[in-house]
């Protein structure tokens, strides 16, 4: 039983590279193609086709390099985050500059030198999009899911902690809490969004805000409570 749950996590782990890897190639192939396209107006001349066709398995293959070695393709794209928009770029443009040294290289002269820019944009913009879209798509299912089984709830302080609880609320399926609002006594925070989810009020409304969204939980996070604050929010 054992042996089998270990290969069924190999596999899964295997199909999850192979799946990374053809959704980053299908980006590389699309960002060449678009930039000679953008190049000449959606009207490639001919002569510039063969150059094209150099081009692809270039980018693929540098790129593809780069982007193993400095992106780990063990981590999950449901995570993505503006702290990794810098390693994306860097492997972008690591990429891109090799790939350009390659084509002088080995492909035929004449190539415009724009089309090594517009390909290094593209493919930023591709590689970022993808696991962005990505994200969206797990939190949006996850959410969804939340929303026909979860608790209605709030969540009593819309700080730096309260964020974090909203995110593993709504990052793990096996949390079940319905997420209505947060509560802040900050006046400027009230009336705000954070993660799409709206500041209903302060403490002092809780009662009302509790009758008016059918609320059946709420969790503090307010860790820099002193006792006598803590006291009150219960």
């Amino acid at each position: 039983m054992m042996r089998r749950t270990g290969e069924l996590i190999g596999n899964q782990k295997v199909m999850h590279r192979l799946v990374v890897w053809a959704a980053q190639f299908v980006v590389f192939v699309l960002a060449a193609l678009a930039s000679f396209l953008l190049r000449f107006d959606f009207n490639l001349p001919p002569v510039y086709f063969r150059h094209l066709l150099y081009a692809i398995p270039v980018w693929l293959v540098v790129k593809g390099a780069v982007f193993r070695v400095i992106i780990p393709d063990r981590c999950s794209w449901r995570y993505v985050s503006v702290c990794d928009l810098p390693q994306i770029a860097l492997a972008n443009l690591a990429g891109s500059a090799l790939g350009c040294a390659a084509m002088l290289w080995l492909n035929p002269k004449g190539v415009p030198r724009s089309i090594y820019l517009l390909d290094l944009i593209l493919c930023f913009l591709g590689t970022a999009g993808l696991r962005v879209f990505v994200r969206i798509v797990s939190e949006t299912a996850t959410s969804v899911r939340h929303r026909s089984t979860g608790k209605r709830t709030l969540i009593y302080g819309a700080g730096d902690a309260g964020v974090t609880v909203l995110r593993e609320v709504q990052n793990n399926p096996k949390l079940l809490y319905r997420v209505r609002g947060f509560l802040d006594d900050r006046p400027d925070k009230q009336g705000a969004r954070i993660l799409g989810v709206p500041v209903l009020g302060g403490g002092d409304g809780t009662k009302s805000l509790v009758k008016r969204h059918d609320v059946e939980t709420i969790l503090i996070a307010v860790p820099s409570a002193t006792s006598a604050q803590m006291t009150r929010i219960l």
